[in-house]
């Protein structure tokens, strides 16, 4: 950022690939594959827009996760929940709840490493949302505790809260499917 603001426009560039990843992670965890493309543009957009304001005595990766959080907040409040019912139709049957995948077992051919990691996916989406994007932020960014809390504006207390409560919830997660 200090070599943008001082004049070099490709650092910019630079700057930005080198976060993307680590936006979309962010996203996902909060809005779903679906919607976290969207936020993710949103969120670069509101970045360039608001350069000037960057204080570089912060972590450049910090702020934009602070940024990518409310965008997030900001398109999931704006969402009209979904009623199930509106999936009925004239025979009382749910055309939604019959579409749904069934949850038998993997192919026998998959590798153990896609059930391994098919298991750890499943863990994971057992977590509530906050407490997701805490394990995510610490794992796959390997981001401190204390960096969370600055992100999510909470205190690291709490963040260590909801990492010891996530911790508990996959390990019981994983000890039941094995």
């Amino acid at each position: 950022m200090r070599a943008y603001l001082k004049g070099d426009e490709e650092s910019l560039s630079v700057l930005f690939r080198r976060h993307l990843n680590s936006a979309v992670i962010f996203a996902r965890g909060l809005v779903g594959d679906a919607d976290a493309d969207d936020a993710v543009q949103e969120t670069f957009v509101k970045v360039w827009r608001n350069l000037k304001k960057f204080d570089s005595q912060k972590k450049f990766k910090t702020w934009l996760l602070t940024i990518a959080k409310n965008t997030c907040l900001d398109m999931l409040r704006k969402k009209r929940p979904t009623v199930f019912s509106d999936f009925e139709n004239d025979d009382g049957e749910n055309a939604f709840l019959e579409g749904l995948a069934d949850d038998a077992p993997l192919a026998p051919e998959l590798t153990d490493a896609a059930l391994s990691a098919e298991k750890i996916h499943r863990a994971l989406n057992a977590l509530s949302p906050k407490n997701r994007i805490v394990m995510e932020m610490h794992y796959y960014d390997e981001m401190t505790l204390q960096e969370i809390a600055d992100i999510m504006d909470e205190s690291v207390n709490t963040v260590k809260s909801r990492y010891r409560r996530a911790l508990s919830t996959l390990k019981t997660e994983l000890d039941h499917e094995a």
